[in-house]
């Protein structure tokens, strides 16, 4: 959906009751929808990840309040976590010694809508906690977060390891900083 405002008014009409509506929103989300049949096709069947699309697109336009979102969390973003969880959650239920696969649900009770703007506001944080670093720990940082070896970022970076734990003393007390 492009438009601001027809998700808006597209949504009321599909709390409303308007079953028009709701093809409208299944013909715009469709490109999610067959996204998500090539996902999980082989796991599930395609008929199934449909209905199931259908059925979370459904739950999202319910349970969508832009007023809790606090314009943070889009209809969109919103509904395709509702689409994904649906479908993890039948997966599951098929083929339970599968891969596991993470499921975007909260542990603490809240909604799904606070979640993400909590972990909105904590990016924001550390994209500004980022914008403090120097070019050279902003590389440590990275390379330290891929690796997870003082010892590798030394090497790839041909510096020392006191170097690199220098740096990352650095960037700690920088995050500390801003938290």
């Amino acid at each position: 959906m492009a438009d601001l405002g027809e998700t808006k008014e597209l949504l009321q009409k599909i709390k409303g009751g308007e079953e028009n509506a709701m093809n409208r929103l299944l013909c715009a989300y469709s490109p999610m929808i067959e996204a998500r049949v090539a996902e999980y096709s082989g796991i599930l069947e395609e008929d199934d990840i449909r209905q199931l699309c259908a059925i979370g697109l459904f739950e999202a336009a319910q349970s969508y309040s832009e007023e809790r979102s606090r314009g943070k969390v889009t209809f969109g973003l919103y509904a395709k976590l509702c689409v994904r969880n649906r479908l993890i959650s039948e997966a599951r239920k098929i083929a339970p010694a599968a891969e596991p696969v993470e499921e975007d649900i909260t542990t603490d009770g809240s909604s799904m809508e606070e979640d993400i703007i909590r972990r909105s506001d904590l990016a924001e944080t550390l994209d500004k906690a980022r914008r403090r670093l120097t070019p050279y720990e902003d590389r440590v940082l990275r390379l330290y977060l891929s690796t997870g070896s003082y010892n590798e970022v030394a090497r790839l970076l041909s510096v020392s390891r006191k170097s690199v734990d220098n740096a990352l003393s650095r960037i700690r007390a920088k995050f500390r900083d801003l938290l």
